[in-house]
């Protein structure tokens, strides 16, 4: 996942740069770090798909973040956006380009810890959870231990968990997007992202769940994939080791 931060003011970005790490550190999420000084510079280097989420200072010398997120909006409709400034002034514009959330300077990290646990889909206890948009036009959120995989046949994403297989109107590429962010998902094949706490061995061409499903491995790959997952394994191991 990469994330933006725009702000002209440096003690700001600095503070907000720590606040990110402690957070996506803290959880095992991969993340990396953009950070412009300006909504020009922003812009210059911007490319839609390019960031998963976006923080915009909103009083700026030169273009506003406001304009700025106007112009995101325009080009992405997926990317999550976040403003944190010093007035409400803009509260109800950020409507207008649906962002996630608003927040206060000076920053609070209890503030943003909260903000980025309901945008990735985490709930009281601090399980994380995939948004999933249904036929019927409902939202359900579906805690990713009891994801089993997700694939995609015919256009159709499927969310197999270990209740029921789920019909989603939701693209694949944005279900994906949310697995990719935590460390249990790895994707065996173009299609599927299968949850590791959930594979009982991996085979010579699939992966075996504990379900007895099997699951296809890519051929180009294949080795890589089964590295992946003994990786996951011994660290896990390691961890549980350690709480013993």
């Amino acid at each position: 996942m990469v994330i933006a931060v725009v702000d002209d003011t440096l003690q700001d970005r600095t503070a907000m740069e720590t606040m990110l790490k402690q957070y996506f550190g803290g959880r095992g999420m991969d993340f990396s770090m953009d950070m412009y000084s300006s909504a020009e510079a922003f812009l210059k280097s911007y490319g839609p798909g390019r960031y998963s989420l976006i923080f915009f200072d909103i009083y700026m010398g030169g273009m506003n973040g406001m304009e700025a997120a106007l112009r995101v909006r325009r080009m992405d409709g997926d990317c999550h956006l976040v403003f944190f400034t010093s007035s409400t002034d803009y509260a109800v514009d950020s409507y207008k380009v649906q962002a996630a959330y608003y927040l206060m300077k000076p920053l609070n990290y209890g503030e943003l810890c909260a903000a980025l646990d309901r945008i990735f889909g985490r709930n009281e206890s601090g399980e994380r959870e995939l948004q999933v948009e249904l036929k019927t036009g409902i939202k359900a959120a579906v805690p990713l231990k009891k994801i089993l995989y997700l694939e995609c046949i015919r256009r159709m994403p499927l969310v197999h968990t270990v209740d029921s297989v789920i019909e989603a109107v939701s693209s694949f590429s944005s279900l994906a997007d949310q697995l990719k962010q935590d460390k249990r998902f790895l994707c065996c094949n173009r299609s599927i992202y299968v949850n590791m706490d959930w594979i009982r061995e991996a085979g010579d061409m699939d992966l075996v769940l504990k379900n007895g499903e099997h699951l296809p491995m890519r051929v180009r790959g294949r080795a890589q994939i089964k590295k992946d997952y003994l990786r996951y394994m011994l660290r896990e191991l390691r961890e549980n080791d350690k709480t013993v």
